[in-house]
């Protein structure tokens, strides 16, 4: 019996309390609100016109399309979410059904004039004529927006394909006498189910947001490019292939030596044009692994040359004649201590193949020793240099989660 009479009192208060929203009771809200207030949509919807209009920003995306190094562009979707007060559009749930809250098109309400400035195309308007604003009775009018972002980003590949790049979106109010920017930081920059792509990876926790003015926000999104499948499809191809051409030495001189060279160096012409494709033009660095591979280039085409002395001295007469230093029969020796070397009228004669094979070994070792100084020295800093910025970054993410 208890239970039952708790039960209806309940119930007659939530029924007494419930509203019946009707179509004719939404239609007298929006009346009241933009035809009896006689709202003007170029008035500040402000009571103290001297008073700025704080317009929360957040950005939240939501997919990566592209990061394109030799346009310099960044193409990405998300949310743009604003939120601000107006004091005009306010009214009693009471009065209008229980009436919390309305969905009306953007044009009709004033709203702040924001701009993409870093736009990859030109200076755009974050604003759509087929988006609604939500406004509550309040007064608080919250405006979404779904779109895909163009940006310019700077490119910088020095440490191609182990670099980090740092792309921005700015946004600007023109009507800077009217609003005071600021930055919603209970929206994420990056979705919790945020889509990137197999080659760059982009940390939440490399997100700066500035505010320099009350008109202007900057975000800057952090890219890690994945290394992974530049080092399996780019760089173990490209140190093999320089490896290889080292070994040019070891092929006899009578054989198809110079075609073995020759083709290694039309290889790196070909790498070099697909890193070409790939890097910016609008870049003002150049990528290490493209100074490294010029390197090679200029290593494979004296490569060739001595190729093509060798096969040269193939064809002289069977001995050889050296100015007689002693400099030259312990080279000789060191080199092939079976080696024959005559002393002629003062002249050091040799016979031609022992000269080239001591040629070979001598070249071989000098081009190797080069190349692995010239590989340990070019991906090794880039490696290092990039591993050093991850410590760096976690050290300040540290410090700041402690001081803050």
């Amino acid at each position: 019996m208890n239970e039952t009479f708790v039960f209806l009192i309940i119930y007659f208060i939530c029924v007494s309390t419930s509203y019946s929203q009707t179509l004719y009771e939404r239609k007298a809200l929006k009346k009241y609100l933009f035809t009896t207030q006689d709202y003007d949509v170029t008035i500040k919807p402000t009571l103290n016109q001297t008073v700025p209009i704080k317009v929360k920003m957040g950005l939240q995306l939501t997919t990566f399309i592209e990061l394109n190094e030799a346009e310099g562009k960044l193409v990405t979707m998300g949310f743009i979410r604003m939120k601000w007060k107006d004091e005009l559009l306010t009214w009693s749930p009471r009065d209008y059904g229980g009436i919390r809250q309305i969905d009306v098109p953007q044009n009709l309400i004033w709203k702040p004039e924001i701009f993409l400035t870093n736009s990859f195309k030109d200076f755009k308007s974050i604003e759509s004529e087929t988006i609604s604003a939500r406004i509550t009775f309040k007064g608080d009018v919250i405006w979404i927006r779904y779109q895909m972002f163009e940006t310019n980003c700077f490119i910088d590949l020095t440490n191609y394909p182990f670099d980090i790049q740092k792309c921005h979106f700015s946004f600007l109010v023109c009507n800077r006498e009217d609003v005071q920017l600021e930055f919603d930081y209970e929206i994420d920059i990056l979705a919790n189910k945020f889509d990137g792509n197999g080659i760059w990876n982009m940390p939440s926790e490399n997100t700066e947001i500035t505010n320099p003015y009350e008109t202007e926000i900057y975000i800057v999104i952090e890219f890690k490019r994945e290394v992974w499948f530049f080092v399996v499809n780019l760089i173990v191809p490209l140190l093999s292939l320089a490896l290889l051409n080292k070994f040019t030495f070891i092929v006899p001189v009578g054989s198809e030596r110079i075609a073995f060279t020759t083709t290694a160096w039309l290889s790196y012409i070909v790498y070099l044009t697909l890193i070409a494709t790939e890097v910016s033009a609008r870049s003002d660095s150049v990528p290490t692994l493209s100074i490294y591979l010029t390197i090679q280039i200029a290593t494979g085409t004296l490569i060739v040359i001595l190729t093509l002395f060798q096969s040269r001295l193939a064809a002289y007469p069977k001995y050889l004649s050296f100015k007689r230093l002693r400099i030259w029969r312990n080279l000789f020796i060191f080199m092939k201590p079976d080696v024959t070397v005559k002393d002629i009228n003062g002249l050091y004669k040799l016979k031609s193949e022992d000269f080239l094979y001591i040629l070979d070994r001598y070249l071989f070792r000098i081009f190797l020793i080069g190349y692995a100084v010239e590989s340990i020295v070019t991906f090794g800093w880039m490696f290092v240099e990039r591993m050093l910025r991850a410590t760096v970054d976690g050290i300040n993410e540290t410090l700041q989660f402690f001081f803050d």
